[in-house]
C-alpha cells in the first residue's frame, strides 16, 4: 500500500495496487463525493503520458457539474415565488349556484364586490348593488369584510378564501356558523 502526501486537515488515505489503480478511499473528513470521484480520478490519469488531456477532462467534468448544480438552483429559485404567491381576488367571478357575476376589485386598500350580471332576469335589478365593502386582508390568500345578501338584505361576516388562481370561495356567517361556495373565475 502506498500513502499520498495529503494536507494533514485532510487524513485521508489512499492505495493503489500493483497495477497502479487508485483504490478504496478511507476518509475521516466529510468531503463532498463527487470531489473524492474527481480526485481519484485526476490521480489515475495523471500516471501517464496524458497528463495534459487528463486535467483538461477533469476540468471539463468538474465545471459541467458546478453548471448542472447552477442550473437547477436558478430553476428552484425562480420557482420559489411561484411556490409561495398569494393568488389575487381581483376580476369577475361566477357564482355556481345562481349564475350571478361578481366583479371583486381593490378600493382604497381593501377589497370589494358588487354584482355585474344575472343569470335571472328577476334578478336584473340587483346589477349593480356592491355586496361586500372594506374587507380586509386576514391571512396568505384570504380577506374578511361586511357581506350583504342582496335577496333579503341582511349583513353577515363574510370570508373570502382564494384556493388557487381560478377558486375563490366565498363565505357568509352569522356567530360561528357560515355557509359558502366556491366561484369560478371568468376574468
Amino acid at each position: 500500500m502506498q500513502r499520498l502526501n495529503l494536507p494533514a486537515r485532510c487524513l485521508n488515505s489512499w492505495h493503489t495496487d500493483e497495477a497502479g489503480r487508485v483504490g478504496a478511499i478511507r476518509s475521516e473528513a466529510n468531503l463532498d463525493r463527487d470531489r473524492v470521484a474527481a480526485l481519484g480520478r485526476a490521480k489515475a490519469h495523471f500516471r501517464g503520458p496524458g497528463r495534459r488531456h487528463a486535467l483538461i477532462s477533469v476540468l471539463a467534468s468538474a465545471i459541467i457539474s458546478l453548471l448542472i448544480r447552477s442550473v437547477a438552483l436558478t430553476f428552484f429559485v425562480i420557482a420559489l415565488p411561484g411556490i409561495a404567491r398569494a393568488f389575487d381576488p381581483d376580476g369577475t367571478w361566477m357564482r355556481p349556484s345562481t349564475g350571478t357575476q361578481v366583479n371583486f376589485y381593490d378600493c382604497g386598500g381593501k377589497l370589494c364586490a358588487k354584482i355585474v350580471a344575472v343569470k335571472d332576469e328577476r334578478r336584473k335589478s340587483k346589477i349593480g348593488t356592491v355586496i361586500m365593502t372594506g374587507a380586509t386582508k386576514s391571512a396568505d390568500n384570504q380577506w374578511k369584510g361586511d357581506l350583504l345578501n342582496a335577496d333579503d338584505g341582511k349583513i353577515y361576516t363574510g370570508v373570502v378564501t382564494m384556493q388557487g388562481p381560478n377558486a375563490l370561495n366565498l363565505k357568509g356567517c352569522i356567530a360561528f356558523i357560515c355557509q359558502g361556495e366556491t366561484w369560478t373565475k371568468i376574468k
